[in-house]
């Protein structure tokens, strides 16, 4: 009967268990040091972004590049353009394939695909 006392569990155990935390002290100490490295790291990212920025300004305003406006992209027209023509010469067999894609089909292919029922 010794042995069946022995196992059962007191409430004190039980207290025990659930209020143990879970990280160790010895943990979250090693966690907490690594906040002022991070901290350091930011400071040096920010300091090199400022750097990498103002050197950047600086070529730009010795080549006189800075006073170049941007080029604008001007919108299609909605209506029609002049047109494209393209010309697959010189590509063997890979030329059917690529008219395929641009949506130029041979007629015969039209009507196969017609009849699988893949067109």
């Amino acid at each position: 009967m010794g042995n069946i006392n022995s196992q059962v569990e007191k409430p004190e155990d039980k207290k025990a268990e659930t209020t143990k935390l879970p990280l160790k002290r010895r943990t979250l100490l090693k966690a907490l040091a690594g906040i002022p490295v991070l901290g350091l790291f930011a400071y040096e990212l920010l300091e090199k972004r400022a750097y990498d920025f103002e050197k950047k300004s600086k070529i730009l305003k010795d080549l006189e590049l800075d006073k170049i406006p941007l080029p604008s992209i001007t919108p299609l027209s909605g209506g029609k353009g002049d047109l494209l023509r393209i010309g697959l010469i010189g590509f063997g067999n890979r030329a059917v394939t690529h008219a395929n894609g641009l949506g130029y089909m041979h007629p015969e292919d039209v009507e196969k695909r017609k009849l699988n029922g893949t067109l």
